[in-house]
């Protein structure tokens, strides 16, 4: 499986949760429910995770480079 198939997904995803999480920190009236509210704050920390994962496995899954030779 190419590994461009399986990043760019997981990009994606990595990066549509950080302005979501940003978007409740922004928006955020503790009078309208925080119970509702407060935990879409974490969407911020869970970007982190597939963004992380998401890099983890490209380095793990590139060709050997032609300059340096690492990878592979």
């Amino acid at each position: 499986m190419p590994v461009a198939l399986a990043v760019g997904p997981a990009s994606v995803v990595a990066a549509v949760l950080v302005p979501a999480g940003l978007m409740m920190i922004w928006t955020m009236d503790v009078r309208q429910g925080w119970a509702l509210q407060v935990p879409g704050v974490f969407r911020l920390l869970w970007s982190a995770g597939p963004a992380a994962a998401t890099y983890a496995y490209y380095l793990r899954r590139r060709g050997v480079c032609r300059f340096c030779g690492p990878g592979g």
